[in-house]
């Protein structure tokens, strides 16, 4: 136990009830159609405005975190379990990084939207998508792109379908990995590999100092080290650090074995393998399904070159 305060940078939360219009924006389109017996024509111009309203959203929202210090849009939606000091939670976070994606994404929509056909699937992997780049949970981010694999399913060949799912699949192993990884370790002994809980899983530290040079005082917090599937809450524990530089959290992360292997080599080849997988099925999507508006093949390719590029950077 750590006799004086660790040190981190973390950005400034902001609160915001935004963030969640942003997820809903794409679906009321959609809603209205099953509701009320619009016409095309209507749908195409209720569509290109909730479009268009993601944008601006994106634009104002990353305009006010855009600066020197950094600083995060936040917006809590619930706690899915909490059991001593093990919390699973739920919530939206928005960074620049995102909101340049989101407005990047919503330019092609709004292309896609030209064609009246296409205002339900290019809906969907707008709402899908902003999902992805919003939740703070890494869970989430898991179903969301099986939710996403299943829209671009109705008009992608086997091939890059088969990839997005083993990128799935290598995700959800590199979740539940991490997740355990957190409070305990893998050994191999006599009877075979087996699973050990740290001494001490749930290392509360008294205070964390949080490095802000806006304020005239380092502020003092509570923070507990503990499992967790929060991006957000994981980049604060592997970026505690000492005075000279001694970082508790991601030095236990690398000194740790799986099956006589360093954890943390095969976290990061495991994250690396799905994220080139998942843009490998954007890019053999592009390329093969000749059959599908160029306008969609190219929106689905942004989609997972997005939600790639921007877990890298929660990630990194």
């Amino acid at each position: 136990m750590p006799t004086e305060p660790l040190l981190t940078t973390l950005p400034q939360e902001l609160p915001t009830k935004l963030l969640v219009l942003m997820l809903l924006l794409p679906l009321l389109p959609l809603l209205l159609q099953r509701l009320l017996p619009v016409g095309r024509k209507l749908q195409q111009g209720l569509a290109v405005v909730a479009t268009s309203a993601v944008l601006l959203l994106a634009v104002g929202l990353g305009l006010a975190v855009r600066g020197p210090l950094p600083e995060v849009w936040t917006q809590p939606l619930g706690s899915v379990l909490h059991v001593g000091v093990l919390r699973i939670e739920v919530g939206l976070q928005l960074d620049f990084v995102a909101a340049v994606l989101i407005l990047f994404l919503s330019l092609l929509i709004l292309v896609a939207l030209r064609s009246s056909s296409l205002v339900r699937p290019a809906l969907l992997l707008l709402g899908l998508s902003a999902a992805v780049l919003l939740v703070d949970n890494l869970a989430c981010v898991w179903l969301l792109w099986s939710l996403q694999t299943l829209v671009v399913a109705q008009f992608t060949p086997a091939w890059p379908a088969l990839l997005r799912r083993v990128s799935e699949l290598m995700l959800f192993l590199f979740v539940v990995l991490l997740f355990w990884s957190l409070g305990g370790s893998w050994a191999t002994s006599e009877f075979g590999p087996r699973y050990q809980v740290d001494s001490d899983p749930a290392r509360a530290l008294p205070s964390v100092m949080v490095q802000d040079v806006r304020l005239a005082q380092p502020l003092l917090q509570p923070l507990t080290l503990a499992p967790t599937l929060q991006q957000r809450e994981l980049t604060a524990q592997l970026q505690l650090h000492d005075r000279a530089g001694h970082a508790p959290v991601r030095d236990a992360l690398q000194s740790k074995l799986l099956l006589g292997g360093r954890l943390w080599q095969r976290l990061r080849v495991l994250l690396w393998a799905v994220l080139l997988l998942r843009m490998a099925a954007g890019f053999l999507g592009v390329a093969w399904e000749r059959s599908t508006a160029w306008s969609l093949r190219l929106l689905n390719l942004a989609c997972d070159l997005a939600a790639a590029a921007h877990l890298l950077w929660r990630l990194s």
